[in-house]
């Protein structure tokens, strides 16, 4: 969890947020995407999207419907749904989903700095240019 700044400072107290780290949520969230959920409703309020507490204190995002007396939980189309009682729902919840953040440039928004992100260019440059050339000089040597 991450407090949330804003030009006007830190955002309010009860909004965190998850990081995604795989594709489990697509479309909704890609990975380094970011799902922000109201903190201080830890329990379930509807059908909808919630940040969970996983194995440890790991957290991850799950789709939540009611059916019956029970809510299922999934994540991608291909998981096998499970089936859970308020109760336990409630004792794994930190919150329902309220929002996302996306991340189209992972590298900038953790901090990489734009001499690393040039180096990087310039050093994958010189490999395509030495790639290039002793292609060329192969064909040359295979025609001569």
């Amino acid at each position: 969890m991450s407090a949330l700044v804003s030009r006007e400072g830190v955002m309010p107290s009860y909004l965190a947020w998850v990081s995604i780290m795989d594709r489990n949520m697509a479309p909704d969230f890609l990975p380094h995407d970011r799902a922000v959920y109201r903190s201080d409703m830890p329990k379930y309020i509807g059908d909808g999207q919630y940040a969970l507490r996983t194995i440890g204190e790991h957290m991850a995002i799950f789709r939540v419907q009611s059916k019956g007396k029970m809510l299922v939980i999934s994540q991608s189309a291909g998981a096998e749904p499970q089936s859970l009682t308020l109760e336990s729902f409630e004792e794994i919840c930190l919150g329902p989903v309220v929002g996302a953040f996306k991340v189209y440039d992972s590298g900038l928004l953790n901090g990489e700095t734009l001499s690393t992100r040039l180096a990087g260019n310039y050093a994958i440059g010189l490999r395509q240019m030495a790639d290039a050339l002793s292609k060329k000089k192969t064909r040359q040597v295979e025609a001569a």
